[in-house]
């Protein structure tokens, strides 16, 4: 008797995910399987094969676990959107290491770490000769006399791990960057996004062990000014295609993160031959990490002397709306994309976009860190013309972070003539939305 075909997704943050593959995977004759922590499982479980739920994370587990799947069920591809480093391993690595010997497509584990340690990421740029700022490694205080040597003021501290724009300082002077540094360490053991407490870990190349603690060191950057986007690409075997570019045309720096309000695309600030280099720039980020196989998101700052440089780059598809802007603009299915990519075929290049009309992307966030009460309004809000999508991005009932991250509640696709447009359609938005934080 033939054993079906299965996608497995292996994840630990966000488990859910693993719900988009389900149509994608079913139109191949495929059946999709969760493997994932203890407790971590979604609670609509709807169209999933099978999930089991492991007491550890560990390679040797997955791969124990992986062995018994493969009695029922013929394991075709292996996805890991969110792998972090934790306290057994690297998870996205590990998946990387299991469909290496299973023969599998997917990025590879020295790519994954490198995008996922963003000190490695700069140096992986600089090695490339890929135009970049300056950073440095900050362990201790003592070690802030070299960022102002190194780096300089103004300055960013992040975390060498981080996503949600957490723990995010500008810093304009030495006072300041000690303070933040120190509140940094206090607050990212118990951050309220899973990924920003990722574990110590050990980085071996060239037969030089170098270990890391991203709960207690922060990666020190010279501060960007400038317009910021994004830029969604596809990560082939041959070549990196940049597929759309997102204006950030309201971004609002706070005392610890970075809350992106308000994106458009067609971007609205940048001439073609801007786009061109924005675009080429993005492209020579991946590559210099040497992500293959998968969709990656990009975010740029276009420094007014020096032109783009890069903020970060994430291997998977951005979040909120980047999925309806991908399926407006190039009749994309995002899901679809990247089941594609992990079964190693080539999948056909989009073409032109099918619309030159300018579509508006706006995110609400928590006010706070706390319990998402209540969300008043959204619903209201597909009456306002032009609004396509509305997606609710977080669960009331359930913590939510605000305090010193980006906390997403909801975001909104919509139709938008132009940049005065957008912003008065966000306007609009935060009039008629209420969020209650306990």
């Amino acid at each position: 008797m033939s054993r079906p075909p299965a996608l497995v997704h292996v994840d630990s943050v966000s488990t859910e995910m693993a719900l988009a593959s389900v149509e994608p995977a079913r139109a191949r004759g495929m059946e999709v399987i969760l493997l994932c922590p203890i407790g971590a499982a979604p609670t609509d479980r709807s169209g999933l094969a099978a999930v089991v739920e492991l007491p550890s994370m560990a390679l040797p587990a997955l791969r124990a676990a992986l062995g018994e799947l493969d009695r029922r069920w013929a394991v075709r591809a292996l996805a890991c959107p969110y792998g972090p480093f934790h306290e057994v391993g690297f998870l996205a690595g590990d998946v990387a290491t299991l469909r290496a010997e299973r023969g599998l497509a997917g990025p590879s584990r020295d790519a994954l770490r490198r995008a996922t340690n963003k000190l490695l990421a700069r140096e992986a740029l600089d090695a490339a000769g890929v135009p970049d700022v300056p950073f440095a490694l900050v362990e201790a205080p003592a070690d802030l006399e070299r960022v102002a040597r190194q780096v300089g003021f103004p300055c960013i501290l992040k975390p060498i791990t981080g996503v949600g724009a957490s723990l995010v300082y500008r810093c304009d002077d030495a006072e300041q960057a000690r303070a933040a540094f120190r509140e940094a360490c206090e607050r990212l053991p118990r951050a309220h996004h899973a990924p920003v407490r990722m574990a110590p870990h050990e980085v071996r190349e060239g037969g030089v062990a170098r270990r890391f603690d991203p709960r207690r060191s922060m990666l020190a950057e010279a501060y960007l000014p400038g317009r910021e986007v994004s830029v969604e690409c596809l990560a082939l075997d041959d070549r990196v295609v940049p597929l759309l570019v997102h204006d950030k045309l309201d971004v609002e720096e706070t005392a610890a993160t970075v809350l992106e309000h308000l994106l458009v695309c067609p971007p609205a600030r940048f001439t073609p031959a801007e786009l061109r280099q924005l675009e080429a720039h993005a492209t020579a980020c991946v590559e210099a990490l040497g992500l293959r196989r998968v969709l990656c998101h990009v975010e740029l700052r276009w420094d007014p002397d020096r032109g783009p440089r890069l903020l970060e780059v994430n291997p998977r598809i951005g979040a909120g709306c980047v999925t309806d802007s991908l399926r407006t603009f190039l009749d994309v299915d995002s899901a679809e994309l990247e089941l594609a990519l992990l079964l190693g075929e080539t999948p056909a290049l989009p073409g032109g976009p099918r619309t030159d009309e300018r579509h508006a992307m706006i995110f609400l966030f928590s006010p706070r860190s706390g319990v998402l009460e209540a969300v008043e309004g959204l619903e209201r809000l597909l009456l306002v013309p032009g609004v396509r999508v509305v997606r609710r991005m977080a669960e009331e009932g359930r913590p939510v972070g605000g305090d010193v991250e980006e906390s997403f509640v909801a975001g909104v696709w919509a139709r938008s003539a132009d940049a005065e447009a957008a912003r008065r359609l966000l306007g609009r938005v935060r009039e008629r939305v209420r969020i209650h934080v306990r």
